[in-house]
């Protein structure tokens, strides 16, 4: 997951993965992982799986299915819900995630936020 690293980077207090099981996203949806900040940080971008700096794991991380479609819903100071785009680790599979709907690397969003 990366941010939107043209405007100053909201304070996230928690960040949960959850599973969409219906149409659309609710806030019943099942968690997969969550992400508690005691002290609100900025992050760029999040790895699913592996825990950045100041969180703590509420949830442990639990692997969805290849095609399992996952939300990741955010919580900034201001702001108690941000959803992003929905995926599937399939689509993640070739080392591009979606950032402004457009597939791209870890390095290409590097390059874009220099």
């Amino acid at each position: 997951m990366y941010s939107d690293c043209d405007r100053e980077i909201e304070k996230l207090v928690r960040i949960s993965f959850v599973t969409v099981e219906g149409e659309s996203w609710d806030e019943n949806e099942p968690k997969i992982w969550q992400l508690d900040f005691p002290t609100p940080v900025a992050l760029t971008s999040v790895e699913a799986g592996r825990l950045p700096d100041g969180a703590v794991e509420a949830i442990p991380w639990r692997q969805p299915g290849p095609d399992q479609v996952v939300s990741v819903d955010i919580a900034y100071e201001e702001r108690p819900h941000a959803t992003v785009q929905d995926f599937t680790l399939r689509q993640l599979d070739d080392g591009k995630t979606l950032h402004r709907h457009e597939w791209i690397t870890a390095e290409e969003f590097d390059e874009r936020c220099d």
